[in-house]
């Protein structure tokens, strides 16, 4: 109720400001004639808490990256080369950890004024249609920031989530190493030591082999789990939210989806989404449930930890980020993408962006800002081809070449989860009431608020796609 309370006061105060104010002021150039010119000394005020949740709150990251590390090093070197080619001075803000929305809140309670851009959390209580008011779309700066650049701030389908209104309202950095991934979901983490310690084969042979399918899932999940006075150890984990978001996309539907009449439906309540939503309750009922854990990501992980999961559905930061539990505690862990119909295809998701980067509406400077921005996300010399990007993964990261390969690919292979705070609300509660009652019981009770999102979260997002992207929805 909280939260609730000050998502509305947020909200109120975000319209406020809004109706107060003129549209973004864009900066005129020093030199006009100069696409690079310089900024005699301006001051930018940037919130920078980008990267991973650090697990000691102590910690901090430098753009991202873990203090003292080399990737760290690197950014604080391009940070100073920024400012020095540009003649601009950038304050770095850590003081609203949490998310871009407590950037806002702490915008208005200093005055506003001094928050020209947010690097880091996205957005998690609001849809992009009441967020944009307090952001620039990128058409406006796009001398800068050029959305079909898909090399520099990646494929449309990450752009997904920050599109309203015929815009595009923030973009990701598709350079930097370990960052690129962070907003990749969702991965499975098999437990290697564990699995061999069974002797059981590497479960990353079947996809090499082309049948890691859901079959062959289900067929693992009781051959690994040892379930006794004495042991415990699931066969399988995950978020039920998070399954019944991958089922979905197993199954053939999306969030949207348009029928043979071009009409968008909701993809739940296809014939597809009704599959996904069986296979659901299966998993929590079904034969298999005893040998299935259900549970947060950081439940999963805890266990994991312990070597009580076989194999775990993931976020892909439970790997990249250094102060992870999985990646600390040791065991050889491998990655596998999740199960497809012909056993070898690779599909993720976005849950959330832990990487966005937003131009606020307050600031007076949002093309000085997006050309620092632009300069700021060139790769790291050493850095700009794929090939060095895996050399480094492969030495650092995974255990195997066949993991980084899963985890570009899953990069290039994403589709935007329901971002909107009253879609993935919607979504955890039918997956939930799937535990207590028949499918058609669930989806029926949820009918009217289904179509509802539908109508006032879905299909503004997807035709704004269409009208950038031709042929996005095709």
């Amino acid at each position: 109720m909280a939260k609730r309370i000050i998502s509305l006061l947020l909200l109120a105060g975000i319209l406020f400001i809004t109706a107060c104010s003129e549209a973004p002021q864009l900066m005129s150039f020093i030199n006009e004639n100069d696409k690079g010119g310089t900024y005699d000394g301006l001051t930018l005020y940037f919130k920078a808490s980008m990267g991973p949740t650090e697990k000691d709150d102590t910690a901090t990251t430098w753009l991202g990256y873990t203090q003292n590390t080399n990737f760290a090093d690197m950014a604080r070197a391009r940070l100073e080369e920024v400012e020095k080619k540009l003649d601009i001075n950038i304050e770095l803000s850590k003081e609203c950890p949490e998310g871009f929305l407590n950037d806002v809140i702490f915008l208005l309670a200093s005055g506003g004024g001094k928050l020209d851009a947010s690097i880091g959390m996205g957005y998690e209580d609001f849809s992009m249609r009441d967020l944009k008011l307090a952001l620039t779309p990128m058409s406006a700066v796009s001398q800068y920031i050029d959305i079909y650049d898909s090399a520099k701030w990646g494929a449309p389908e990450r752009l997904e989530m920050f599109a309203w209104d015929n815009e595009i309202y923030g973009v990701i950095p598709n350079y930097w190493p370990e960052l690129q991934f962070a907003s990749s979901d969702f991965i499975l983490v098999p437990n290697i030591d564990y699995i061999k310690s069974i002797n059981q084969e590497d479960p990353r042979d079947f996809f090499e082999n082309g049948v890691w399918t859901l079959e062959k899932l289900e067929e693992l999940i009781p051959v690994y789990s040892n379930i006794t006075e004495n042991k415990t150890v699931y066969g399988y984990s995950a978020n039920e939210r998070h399954l019944y978001e991958l089922l979905m996309q197993y199954y053939g539907t999306d969030s949207a989806v348009k029928d043979v009449n071009g009409v968008w439906v909701a993809g739940c309540l296809t014939a597809e989404g009704r599959q996904a939503a069986q296979k659901l309750r299966d998993f929590q009922t079904g034969a298999l449930s005893d040998n299935i854990y259900l549970a947060s990501v950081g439940d999963q992980s805890t266990l994991w930890e312990k070597s009580e999961i076989a194999i775990s559905t993931m976020h892909t930061v439970s790997l990249t980020d250094p102060n992870s539990g999985i990646v600390s505690v040791g065991y050889e862990y491998g990655v596998l993408p999740f199960p497809s119909p012909d056993g070898q295809s690779i599909f993720g998701q976005y849950e959330r962006n832990v990487e966005a980067i937003f131009i606020t509406s307050f600031t007076n400077h949002a093309e000085a800002v997006a050309h620092a921005i632009s300069e700021i996300y060139e790769p790291f010399e050493g850095y700009e081809t794929t090939d060095a990007l895996k050399d480094i993964y492969n030495t650092s990261i995974f255990f195997d070449e066949r993991d980084t390969e899963i985890i570009f690919k899953l990069a290039e292979s994403l589709r935007v989860l329901p971002q909107a705070p009253r879609a993935s609300d919607l979504n955890y509660h039918i997956s939930e009431e799937l535990n207590k009652s028949e499918v058609s019981a669930v989806l029926e009770k949820y009918a009217s608020l289904i179509q509802s999102v539908l109508e006032e979260e879905f299909i503004p997002v997807k035709e704004t796609m269409e009208h950038l992207f031709p042929g996005y929805n095709d």
